[in-house]
């Protein structure tokens, strides 16, 4: 069964799930609604998860719900992700592979295990978010529309105080179309993840 699915190769460099401002936080625990301001596990500061949910789907939420399939077959994969996540440096994996080859269930397998407490406790009441690009690009009136929309996504990630693990599906294609003005997309997801 194992040999028949298609295979996914890992890279550390550019990011499909950005874990911005991933820190251990021994001990940590702190949950928050998406658009209600909320206090920040360490320093006490208020956050608000306005843009991310506005252009983002909280699987972790989803997961406590029980609306996510179980795809079997993924356990390795999801594992190393975890594990990946979990470190205190170079901790943004990145799912590459050919279309069809699942990505996504991975990340919900991420969202499920912390959703169920299954993770080391410097990922314990994370929130996993999928970044959805054709919401963020919907009704946008211009590029620089497209990019605030963006800078407010990551500014809510950076203030969030790596309590959220950010899956962007489709960064490849954001990658690919850099003569059509989303190099200052890329731009900006390099920043972010050169500050982790």
């Amino acid at each position: 069964m194992l040999s028949k699915m298609p295979k996914i190769k890992w890279l550390t460099c550019l990011s499909l799930i950005l874990a911005l401002c991933i820190a251990p936080l021994a001990g940590a625990s702190a949950s928050f609604n998406r658009s209600v301001p909320q206090r920040g596990a360490e320093s006490g500061e208020s956050f608000e998860l306005k843009a991310l949910s506005q252009y983002g789907t909280d699987l972790t939420e989803l997961a406590k719900q029980g609306k996510l399939q179980f795809a079997s077959g993924y356990d390795s994969q999801i594992e190393r992700a975890v594990r990946t996540l979990a470190r205190s440096a170079k901790n943004n994996p990145v799912l590459l592979g050919e279309a069809g080859t699942n990505r996504g269930i991975i990340v919900e397998g991420i969202a499920r295990k912390i959703a169920s407490d299954d993770v080391p406790a410097n990922l314990l009441n994370r929130r996993v978010f999928n970044l959805n690009l054709e919401t963020l690009f919907a009704d946008a009136s211009g590029q620089t529309e497209v990019n605030d929309r963006l800078a407010q996504v990551l500014a809510e990630v950076k203030s969030a105080k790596g309590e959220v693990i950010l899956f962007i599906d489709g960064l490849d294609d954001l990658a690919n179309e850099d003569e059509t003005g989303n190099a200052s997309l890329v731009n900006l997801l390099e920043a972010a993840l050169a500050r982790n």
